[in-house]
This record gives structure tokens, C-alpha cells and sequence, in this order.
């Protein structure tokens, strides 16, 4: 998936390329609401691109639900 690439293989951060991605679980990220993190995914934001063409609306909200595990319980 595209999203270790950058926030590593368990999603709570990483560098690639210089750039430094934030955690999923991080506070700023599981305050978003789910419409804001499927306009993040689809639309980008700063450094991380556009992935709307590549996931169907129901893959998006997948990968909302997926990035609500993350977080410390």
C-alpha cells in the first residue's frame, strides 16, 4: 500500500525522502473528522499527494477505518 511508503509499515511514522510523515495516530490525525481524512487521502496535502484517482469512494472509507485502528485506545 502506498501509505507505508511514507508513514511506515505500521503507520505511526516515517521518513522517506527527506520528508518526514506523521504518525496516523498521531493527536492532529485522529482529531480529523472521517469526510477530512478522505479529502486528505484523495485530494493530498503539503508534501503527500493525490491518491483519489487510485481508490474507489468505498476503498477511501476503508482506508478511514483502517487509520482509526491505529490510534491508542
Amino acid at each position: 500500500m502506498e501509505c507505508a511508503s511514507c508513514h511506515g509499515a505500521n503507520g505511526l511514522g516515517a521518513s522517506a525522502g527527506g520528508i518526514a510523515a506523521p504518525s496516523l495516530a498521531s493527536p492532529t490525525v485522529v482529531a480529523l473528522t472521517d469526510e477530512a481524512l478522505i479529502t486528505v487521502i484523495a485530494q493530498g496535502r503539503g508534501a503527500m499527494p493525490a491518491f483519489g484517482a487510485r481508490y474507489t469512494p468505498d476503498a477511501l472509507r476503508a482506508l478511514v477505518e483502517h487509520v482509526r485502528t491505529l490510534a491508542p485506545r
